[in-house]
């Protein structure tokens, strides 16, 4: 709670479970061998989320919701609250977004298809890898929202426009979607087109992909300008 205070995130409506621990996950990084993610999320305080926490007055002021398929496929009541989530959501007139996240680790593909791929119709953005789309059974093309697609290459694309992935140093692939999506949303709520969003999208990834973690590479306005003028620029740049 304190480090996203830090980052000025408001969380008064953070609900303290006493008796359950905060969930937890390890990455096994190493450049000699691919990456291995544990999960110890059972019975966690997240696996405990009950759809009667969640109240209007958490996104009423809310001009956008950001949705994980992980939260669902925590639990039952986790996957109820979820659903009460996107009605709140909508009636409060917030624009959904919704990434499906998979990760087979919290349970199989069947299940997947069962709980989050319905949930993927309910948002007016969508961002799925290929193969997310493919293993949920869900064409892009029937989605009516907008659907931003990851490709295999690490390029992506939504309505007609494509957006390759910026060439840096890959330290670690972690956190690169996450990134994505808030790259491209902020570009959203800006009014950008998505030209921008998906350029902007692009470029915060490859500053987090740099990193050993998720968060250090993530920019503030400043340094996401900085770094769409050097990859934009023939030579290194440096600003003194």
């Amino acid at each position: 709670l304190a480090m996203l205070r830090a980052e000025g995130i408001d969380t008064r409506h953070a609900v303290v479970d006493p008796d359950a621990p905060t969930g937890l996950l390890l990455r096994d990084s190493h450049p000699a061998r691919a990456i291995d993610v544990h999960y110890y999320r059972a019975g966690s305080a997240a696996s405990r989320l009950d759809p009667g926490e969640l109240t209007p007055e958490m996104v009423s002021d809310a001009r956008l919701v950001h949705v994980t398929g992980i939260t669902p496929m925590l639990s039952g009541s986790a996957h109820l609250a979820t659903l009460r989530l996107l009605d709140l959501a909508r009636d409060a007139g917030a624009t959904v977004s919704f990434d499906p996240n998979v990760r087979l680790k919290l349970g199989p593909p069947e299940r997947w298809r069962e709980r989050v791929a319905p949930l993927l119709a309910r948002a007016d953005v969508v961002f799925a890898g290929e193969d997310e789309l493919e293993l949920l059974g869900v064409d892009p093309a029937a989605l009516p929202g907008l659907v931003v697609v990851k490709h295999r290459d690490k390029s992506a694309s939504c309505a007609g426009l494509r957006q390759e992935a910026f060439q840096v140093p890959v330290t670690d692939p972690v956190g690169a979607g996450d990134a994505f999506a808030a790259g491209f949303l902020s570009g959203l709520l800006r009014g950008e087109p998505y030209e921008v969003c998906l350029r902007e999208a692009a470029a915060v990834a490859a500053l987090v992909v740099q990193c050993a973690d998720d968060n250090s590479g993530l920019p503030d306005r400043e340094g996401l300008d900085r770094a769409l003028a050097a990859f934009a620029a023939s030579g290194e740049t440096v600003h003194r």
